[in-house]
């Protein structure tokens, strides 16, 4: 079987590994350890056809990958375990090892680093209602607002709450409910929606696109940027969604808060259906303060 690796500059300082050769195999090309910059259409279409990724979950391997072809470009794993080691917080080193694995598997080269940590250890301490509130109030930008709103008072991930599309939220009775349910590791659960935000977002619907929150990571962080300058506080989305399992485990059953964040509860969570609504709405009432920022 033979193989063919060329380079060509793109004229940005970077260059592009064109291979040609017969397909062979579940990878579709041969193994290399030097000179790379990556097949990235064959590796797509690996990834989708033979490991069976979701499309939403491939252009986040995409991020990390395109990443390391600029700032390593080469398939070497003690110059890959270097890479990782700039990202200290563990489940950002994680999400970018999980991709650059899959990377080294698509050209045949193992790479045997393990995953960190991401448990967290100790308490986990969240905001206030007072500190979320004036967080809220601070962030200029209303459709952020009920983004980061919404991140506290649901369970769903700050990363596919950003993704949400409105073929996905049923207005009518109030709920989102993802396509994706069971993703591997996660878990995307039907979410009631607080009462007083259905009216929000069926202004926000008035719009075009498929997307509920029609903007980018960016804009979120340079928002909640100016809002911590404003509050002296630093709030992060994660922070938001702790906050939410903190107050809704004092006014709801543990199992139904456990199972609106996600998280693995066994055959317990196929009965808690008749439930979940009406245990949700104890919670609402209590955090309808935060609801009245986006009155402001």
């Amino acid at each position: 079987m033979k193989g063919k690796l060329s380079t060509e500059s793109n004229g940005e300082n970077s260059l592009q590994i064109h291979l040609t050769r017969e397909i062979a195999g579940p990878a579709g090309v041969e193994p290399a350890t030097t000179g790379l910059k990556a097949h990235l259409d064959a590796f797509k279409e690996w990834c989708l056809n033979v490991e069976k990724i979701r499309l939403r979950t491939l252009r986040d391997y995409f991020i990390s990958v395109r990443k390391y072809i600029r700032e390593v470009g080469v398939l070497d794993p003690a110059k890959a375990e270097k890479w990782l080691s700039k990202f200290k917080h563990p489940k950002t080193f994680n999400n970018n090892l999980v991709a650059i694995r899959k990377l080294f598997k698509f050209y045949g080269v193992q790479l045997n680093i393990k995953q960190k940590d991401a448990r967290p250890h100790g308490l986990v301490l969240a905001p206030t209602m007072d500190e979320v509130k004036s967080f809220l109030m601070a962030v200029d930008r209303k459709d952020v607002r009920l983004y980061l709103l919404m991140l506290a008072l649901q369970g769903i991930r700050p990363e596919r709450l950003l993704k949400l599309e409105w073929s996905e939220v049923d207005l009518t009775h109030g709920w989102i409910i993802p396509r994706d349910g069971n993703v591997r590791s996660k878990f995307y659960r039907p979410q009631p929606i607080h009462p007083d935000l259905v009216e929000h977002l069926k202004k926000m619907k008035l719009d075009c696109s498929d997307r509920v929150f029609n903007f980018a990571e960016v804009t979120v962080r340079r928002c909640m940027e100016r809002a911590w300058s404003k509050t002296g506080r630093r709030i992060r989305r994660a922070d938001l969604r702790k906050f939410f399992y903190n107050k809704a485990r004092k006014t709801m059953r543990f199992e139904i808060v456990e199972w609106l964040m996600g998280h693995q509860l066994g055959v317990v969570q196929h009965y808690l259906a008749d439930e979940i609504m009406e245990e949700y709405l104890k919670f609402a009432e209590t955090v309808k303060p935060l609801v009245e920022t986006l009155n402001t």
